[in-house]
């Protein structure tokens, strides 16, 4: 006795590649929940604004300042008084092209100006203040 299948149906190419698209979008929002854009800051500093609307490339060195005046080189605290030999074994290990200091608004200038001195004496010639661009009203 001979027996015969039945015909396969021919599925069309949306049903082929739906489970292929379903997957996509899994990983997608996957590496979205998962993955880090960008490396956040040690502290939370908010920078005081600016009228100028240059755009600053991302720096290999990065030294902060918290609105209590504690100081962070790469997301490592560091004391005021250590700031210059930090910098100064920082520039010796990477070369960076220019340190970014970061500075809270609420920082009092002196300690941004005593900052910048113990940067300026490690022997950093490019160092720039980062600020927020200032919103038109």
């Amino acid at each position: 006795m001979k027996l015969r299948l039945p015909p396969r149906r021919q599925q069309d190419s949306e049903q082929r590649i739906l489970p292929l698209i379903n997957i996509v979008f899994l990983l997608l929002i996957f590496f979205m929940v998962a993955g880090q854009l960008s490396q956040s800051d040690a502290v939370r500093v908010e920078p005081p604004r600016s009228s100028s609307a240059a755009d600053m490339e991302s720096p290999l060195a990065r030294i902060l300042m918290a609105a209590d005046g504690s100081v962070h080189i790469n997301g490592i605290p560091v004391a005021l008084a250590d700031v210059t030999e930090t910098a100064r074994s920082l520039m010796a290990a990477s070369a960076p092209d220019a340190i970014f200091v970061k500075a809270a608004g609420g920082v009092d200038a002196r300690q941004a100006i005593a900052l910048l001195a113990a940067i300026r004496a490690a022997g950093a010639t490019g160092v720039r203040l980062v600020t927020q661009h200032r919103q038109s009203p």
